[in-house]
């Protein structure tokens, strides 16, 4: 289909040799900056998740509340990455092809303004994984989704524009070019060797010991990292391969969460914690 006027707030862009596509969002450029990227520091009287209204926020599509408050909204992107179309459409000229940047862009805002995650209980962090899962199932139903990314970035050099604690969902209609990599990869070393990659990498990190940050539900930190401090989980020999996160047992759920804190706190104690993106599902 030759491209018409059709408008959507991004473009999805394929890369003629690699197959990849790469997304497009002039609108994110509006979002909230600091100059220069100095500290982060905002008063609640200027944070735009503090007062939600007041800031031109959307309505809430999810609400927890506490006895006396709200204690998480989740609530659409002011600037969002992606929105709403027609995901079917693709445009060509010549070897390029486009489509419109189809989809689901979310912000997971807590109440607390100076809180960070690793002072939240186990029973706090359930619940907020309790809404992570509650939206996941919700925007998974949709057609044109084909990919949902739930992450958290702390800290302004992981490009956190805003202090108060928040996390993004992000719906796509594509697979990203690192997951579908990943996933590639690992089905190449399957069928080549019969055995799972990951549980290789395991078994390696086990022996060697020397790059576990974390024992019990192990988390070596990678030998090549997209960017510094940015750990991969790799599974437990002690749990089954896993193809869903949300229906997971809920003792593995505690587990879970109990170790992500831990680990957490490892960044936290670093002198530049950087990005602690952490449910990529």
């Amino acid at each position: 289909m030759k491209k018409n006027n059709v408008k959507s707030i991004s473009e999805l862009r394929q890369d003629p040799v690699s197959g990849d596509w790469m997304l497009l969002a002039p609108l994110r450029g509006k979002r909230h900056k600091f100059k220069r990227r100095i500290k982060v520091e905002l008063s609640k009287n200027k944070c735009p998740f503090d007062n939600l209204a007041q800031f031109g926020n959307l309505p809430p599509v999810l609400v927890y509340r506490n006895k006396d408050d709200w204690f998480l909204q989740v609530i659409p992107n002011k600037y969002p990455a992606v929105g709403h179309g027609e995901c079917s459409l693709i445009f060509k000229n010549g070897v390029y092809k486009s489509r419109p940047g189809v989809g689901f862009h979310e912000i997971v805002i807590l109440r607390d303004h100076d809180r960070y995650l690793v002072q939240y209980s186990v029973l706090e962090i359930k619940k907020i994984l309790m809404a992570y899962r509650e939206r996941y199932l919700s925007l998974a139903k949709d057609k044109c989704v084909k990919y949902i990314s739930i992450f958290h970035n702390h800290g302004k050099e992981a490009g956190s524009t805003v202090p108060h604690l928040h996390s993004q969902i992000l719906a796509l209609p594509i697979v990203p070019p690192d997951v579908s990599h990943s996933i590639n990869g690992s089905r190449r070393y399957y069928h080549e060797y019969k055995k799972c990659i990951h549980c290789e990498m395991l078994r390696q990190e086990i022996k060697d010991k020397k790059r576990i940050i974390y024992e019990n539900y192990l988390n070596p930190c990678p030998t090549q990292c997209c960017s510094l401090y940015f750990p991969e989980f790799i599974k437990s020999s002690k749990i089954r391969h896993l193809i869903y996160l949300f229906i997971l047992r809920q003792a593995v759920k505690i587990m879970i969460i109990t170790i992500t804190i831990g680990i957490w706190k490892f960044y936290l104690n670093l002198k530049q914690p950087a990005a602690l993106s952490w449910a990529r599902v």
